[in-house]
């Protein structure tokens, strides 16, 4: 099939993301101006010459099972033409973060899970018309560059799931990121999320879900149905949560969770994108909340169920070995311990299960479902739990 597109000579974007197609690399892609392979059986080295792209280039590469390595970055030098760069579930070699200061042009930046080692260069203050930075669930360390600040047009940033030290500053570009609790130089487990969540129409909604189709479904809960959905041009998919408003405690649970999620930030928490809180087409009140899509599921639907899930990429259902077990144990104990100990107020769940442990790339345990969470003050806590 795939042998046919490059005689598509005015295509300039193809999404083949989570199709589970098996086979070599397409080279013919690197003629088109946007490009997603995420979760693709896809095998081979990509050998691109970057220097020969199209101006305002996207590529997006996410984990394909087989796929190897990527050659000719230094390729990249010879034409700045990249807008956006994407990679994730890659394995990048060490110091490719040297070289992307060069890429002046770049808009958006997220390498994530690439097992990416060093330190972030100094180099990356020359993006000036960065946007969108993530390096989230790597293995860097050391100081956050001060050249940092220099990100003037910044506006998401994400550097969690790494090892780095020092203080972000509290003013980057147009995002400002506050967390009294915060304590000074130590690793930074909850950098990222910085920016307050969006309002999203129920029209954007409605067409995201095809109308709401029970073959966008991928879960439900007490008070709430959960829909796989596409908010944008690029197919980034999203989890949108409908609440039930007919059930009693469906409005409560939304307030529940908006302020619970409002504040907290750390690498283990499903994030909240964008809400909803409007009429439907009907004049019914509408409430709802988008989060980041969990491509593997619940822990759940791993422990107990072998069935083949459609939204799900491909992968062996019911064999968590001891290893990723542990991981995923560690990723909850984790966020537990930044909501009871380090996020100001106590926050309180309520209703941790297996169900709510959701799984992202190469199986990082992310908590959601936030509908029963409590804010705890410090008046309100055991008075064994209360200091002086």
């Amino acid at each position: 099939m795939l042998d046919s597109f490059h005689q598509l000579e005015n295509m300039r974007r193809l999404s083949l993301r989570e199709n589970r197609l098996v086979g070599n690399f397409p080279m013919f892609i690197f003629k088109l101006g946007r490009f997603d392979s995420t979760y693709n059986n896809f095998k081979g080295e990509i050998n691109v010459d970057f220097g020969k792209l199209r101006p305002r280039w996207w590529l997006t590469l996410g984990p394909n099972e087989g796929l190897g390595g990527m050659k000719y970055f230094d390729s990249l030098l010879n034409r700045n033409n990249l807008e956006l760069l994407e990679l994730a579930g890659l394995h990048l070699r060490r110091g490719i973060l040297d070289w992307v200061g060069n890429l002046t042009k770049l808009r958006a930046l997220k390498f994530q899970y690439t097992s990416i080692s060093g330190s972030l260069p100094s180099s990356i203050g020359n993006l000036h018309r960065l946007t969108i930075f993530s390096l989230v669930g790597n293995n860097l360390m050391g100081m956050i560059p001060e050249s940092i600040v220099k990100l003037s047009n910044l506006v998401y940033l994400n550097l969690g799931f790494n090892s780095f030290s020092g203080i972000i500053p509290r003013s980057i570009g147009k995002l400002f990121y506050s967390n009294p609790s915060r304590k000074k130089d130590t690793p930074s487990e909850s950098i990222g999320q910085s920016e307050s969540f969006e309002k999203v129409s129920y029209e954007r909604l409605f067409k995201a879900t095809d109308g709401f189709s029970s073959q966008k479904i991928i879960g439900a809960g007490s008070f709430a149905l959960f829909f796989k959905g596409v908010l944008d041009e690029e197919g980034t998919n999203v989890a949108i949560k409908v609440l039930n408003l007919q059930q009693r405690g469906g409005s409560k649970s939304f307030i529940a969770e908006c302020e619970a999620l409002r504040n907290i930030h750390h690498r283990n928490l499903v994030k909240i994108i964008s809400s909803c809180s409007s009429v439907n087409f009907q004049g019914n009140n509408f409430k709802a909340l988008v989060y980041d899509f969990m491509p593997n599921g619940s822990l759940e639907t791993l422990l107990h169920s072998c069935k083949k899930l459609d939204h799900m990429p491909p992968h062996n259902l019911c064999q968590l070995d001891l290893i990723q077990r542990i991981s995923i144990a560690k990723d909850e104990a984790c966020a537990l311990d930044y909501l009871h100990n380090h996020c100001g107020n106590v926050v309180v769940h309520y209703d941790l299960k297996p169900s709510n442990i959701l799984l992202y790339v190469y199986m990082v345990a992310h908590i959601g479902d936030f509908g029963l969470a409590k804010i705890l003050t410090l008046e309100q806590l055991p008075n064994a739990n209360r200091s002086s």
